[in-house]
């Protein structure tokens, strides 16, 4: 997935939290992508599936950043 830059925030300073969200944001439009290609066609399933079950880690993952490691990890 194009988010999975995010989990590069451990080498960002001094402010994580903005570079994860946007990639999660990248992730978000690369799989609306995905759910729109294969939402009918019977072999998506999986597809929409992971898509469904990767999206909330990115909010997440840019809240746990903003909260404890503000200006990078220390």
């Amino acid at each position: 997935m194009e988010s999975a830059g995010a989990l590069g925030w451990v080498a960002i300073t001094p402010a994580p939290a903005p570079f994860v969200a946007e990639m999660g944001e990248a992730g978000i439009f690369y799989g609306n992508r995905v759910l729109y290609a294969f939402r009918d066609k019977p072999d998506g399933k999986a597809h929409v599936e992971f898509v469904n079950t990767f999206r909330p880690l990115y909010p997440a993952l840019s809240a746990y950043v903003k909260e404890y490691h503000t200006t990078g990890l220390t």
